[in-house]
């Protein structure tokens, strides 16, 4: 049994490895493709987020009343949202009051960021990758990306950059509680190369998830 339990610890290992070394190389393609999205060594014409997304809305600032119960309605904590994907199966439900209450600014669809505000998990982008009834949590604003001039997934892995978070941080030097405002994420300015060129990376970073997920 012991020598069985070691085999599979030791898949289970390399099985990481090889996870890690996918997201590697999807950050990697996107240099290869793009350059750094701040800094633009390539020369590509660059915008404003908020001229780049049909809106950017914060999250409702209270805490959501969760409950045990299979609501069919969702909340998002910003712990489960990981570099460019939501861990769907750690979700949590609330009611349908609440849900109402949390989307009057946006209801969150599919395609739209979520993007960590503040707090211990700060400046990681996830895109909403299915139809579902869900909200936002605390401490996350949504984007919601203007799909004919920019591809979901390409801004999410810009936003992903170190290089984007230090920029969006740079104001906030020595604060002893770091946080990002929407509106400094509106008047951030990023790259924008053609959409073609974006929709060829986002079927190369779809073609990684299903290694991913195999």
């Amino acid at each position: 049994v012991v020598k069985i339990l070691s085999s599979v610890n030791k898949l289970i290992e390399q099985m990481g490895r090889q996870l890690v070394g996918l997201d590697e190389l999807i950050k990697a393609r996107f240099v290869e493709m793009f350059g750094n999205p701040v800094t633009n060594e390539k020369g590509w014409p660059t915008k404003t987020l908020e001229k780049l997304c049909n809106s950017i809305v914060d999250c409702p600032h209270s805490t959501p009343n969760y409950t045990f119960e299979n609501t069919g309605y969702m909340c998002i904590r910003t712990s489960i949202v990981k570099e460019n994907c939501i861990r769907w199966n750690e979700i949590e439900y609330i009611s349908e009051e609440e849900f109402r209450r949390r989307i009057q600014r946006k209801r969150p669809e599919k395609g739209d960021i979520v993007y960590t505000r503040e707090g211990a998990i700060l400046g990681i982008a996830a895109i909403i990758d299915k139809d579902c009834n869900v909200a936002l949590g605390q401490r996350s604003m949504l984007l919601s990306p203007n799909e004919h001039q920019c591809s979901s997934v390409f801004l999410s892995v810009a936003m992903n950059f170190k290089s984007f978070l230090r920029t969006a941080l740079r104001s906030m030097s020595g604060s002893a509680s770091p946080h990002i405002n929407v509106g400094d994420i509106k008047s951030f300015v990023i790259i924008v190369p053609p959409i073609e060129m974006q929709n060829e990376f986002e079927a190369f970073v779809n073609q990684v998830d299903k290694s991913k997920v195999a």
